[in-house]
């Protein structure tokens, strides 16, 4: 599952390794985004990024879990650096790890299965591989008491984006749309992102169970905040 590390100097952890749990991330999420740095503007950006972060020294080793307040302050590092929104960066980053989710478990996405279904198989989880890559983000598929789908996404940083990269990218790994509904958000002041979830396929015209229509039209995601009077879409 991503395997890599983060280059780093001496070996010295001042972000080092703590017990996965709330506010926690893989050091494999880590390689993900220098992956992705490098590939767009080149490894030198990534050390500068790094070294900006604080955490030029540190060794980010892929089934460590480490604070996420770190990928946070590099990817603001990056975000500077080229004026590319940070929300932007992280959501981009959220779809490259729902791809490498195909490329590591293509049987999740076999022909015929829904991006919902996976959802929800990631949810249960009865294929055992899948597990290793819930551990990777504080990202948790689950079903309501009414049946809906939810997504619930919490750590320290407010990393929201991110999590809708991940949703977004399974949509379009399996040829499909997704309207979010934001029930709620931790940039409101929420101790965590909880998101009602309603895929449909590219060819249908729009998802009328989400309460709007053609909302879905022409675009990848369609994020509808709590009040549901702003809607953000974001294409291919």
């Amino acid at each position: 599952l991503f395997l890599g590390d983060v280059p780093g100097g001496s070996g010295k952890r001042p972000n080092g390794p703590s017990p996965h749990g709330h506010g926690q991330m893989k050091g494999s999420v880590f390689s993900a985004f220098r992956t992705l740095v490098t590939e767009r503007y080149g490894a030198g950006l990534w050390s500068e990024s790094l070294q900006t972060a604080g955490a030029e020294s540190a060794i980010y080793l892929p089934l460590e879990s480490y604070p996420d307040e770190v990928l946070a302050r590099i990817a603001a590092a990056v975000s500077v650096a080229r004026g590319e929104p940070l929300d932007d960066l992280l959501f981009a980053l959220g779809r490259h790890l729902a791809t490498q989710l195909h490329r590591s478990h293509p049987t999740l996405f076999r022909s015929g299965r829904t991006a919902e279904q996976i959802a929800r198989l990631l949810g249960s989880p009865p294929e055992p591989k899948a597990v290793g890559y819930l551990d990777l983000l504080p990202l948790r598929f689950e079903t309501s008491g009414s049946g809906e789908l939810l997504a619930r996404f919490g750590g320290v940083a407010p990393l929201c984006m991110l999590a809708k990269g991940v949703i977004s990218g399974m949509a379009r790994e399996a040829n499909e749309r997704v309207a979010v509904f934001e029930n709620q958000c931790q940039k409101r002041g929420a101790p965590a992102c909880v998101l009602r979830l309603v895929f449909a396929k590219v060819s249908e015209p729009a998802v009328a169970s989400a309460g709007v229509p053609g909302a879905l039209d022409g675009d990848d995601i369609t994020v509808i905040s709590s009040d549901r009077r702003n809607a953000r879409r974001r294409g291919t």
